[in-house]
């Protein structure tokens, strides 16, 4: 889907549920947008009930991370199932994968050996390091629930990635509801912090008015700041995927190859 064509079916409200499953995709992605969760699953919810097996495993995802929707594990082994039986490809492996990991089950940490135990000693470090586990998966399956509680323990320390991390949550809806003005909040005292990663994300709400006023001005302060910083010239240009934007918690691909741009140009 292009650009164009996206903005072009924001008008229309697209019909078919091909298309109502693209939409999702790209707020779920952020691609043309900012990520919104809570949006990305209503247009996969239209599509997976018009029978499009992809969508239905999208749907399945929302409901077992807690994605833009509360989280669910019985309705996510429903879509799963439903995905699986269209014999779609990754339906059939996310249902074996719900089967194997789904609630009640223990997390495991089995690349940081002592994580748990410097959690129970009050390791603030260790409660941010559990809370990235369960949102990346390598818990040993998704919880954004369960990260967002980790992230808050060590937020009320003032933990500088912890506070990113709640920021990015409450700006998209991964495991809660959208929150801009929280989102925002949480990010500006990342920043406060010296947290370098935060402030990306802090241009977005200031250029967008998300949680505070707009201010394109403020934006391009940031902005600056990002491209004077050689570090950051660099991960511009290691971070180019999807993914890679998804584990940095960028929320938003436009506004990332923007500032790409305007490294490249300085």
């Amino acid at each position: 889907m292009t650009e164009v064509e996206f903005q072009e079916y924001l008008k229309g409200e697209p019909e078919d549920a091909k298309t109502q499953c693209e939409m999702g995709k790209e707020f779920a992605e952020g691609k043309y947008t900012i990520i919104n969760y809570q949006t990305a699953f209503q247009w996969f919810l239209k599509s997976a009930n018009q029978g499009n097996y992809e969508a239905m495993t999208h749907v399945a995802h929302c409901y077992f991370r807690g994605a833009g929707v509360e989280k669910d594990y019985s309705h996510a082994g429903y879509w799963y199932l439903k995905a699986s039986e269209g014999r779609f490809r990754d339906g059939i492996y996310f249902r074996k994968y719900y089967e194997r990991s789904h609630y009640p089950y223990t997390p495991e940490f089995k690349s940081y050996p002592g994580l748990m135990d410097a959690a129970n000693r009050g390791c603030v470090d260790a409660y941010t390091t559990i809370g990235n586990c369960f949102f990346l998966g390598k818990a040993g399956y998704y919880d954004y629930t369960a990260a967002i509680e980790w992230y808050e323990k060590a937020a009320k320390l003032n933990n500088p990635e912890a506070l990113f991390a709640l920021g990015f949550c409450y700006l998209t809806g991964a495991g809660c509801h959208i929150d801009y003005e929280k989102g925002f909040s949480y990010l500006e005292r990342s920043v406060m912090t010296g947290y370098f990663p935060a402030v990306h994300n802090l241009a977005v709400c200031h250029a967008n008015g998300l949680g505070t006023i707009e201010n394109k001005e403020m934006a391009n302060r940031y902005i600056e700041q990002l491209i004077d910083e050689s570090i950051y010239k660099h991960n511009l240009h290691r971070l180019c995927s999807i993914e890679d934007l998804w584990h940095h918690r960028m929320f938003s691909k436009m506004s990332f190859m923007v500032m790409k741009e305007l490294a490249d140009e300085s």
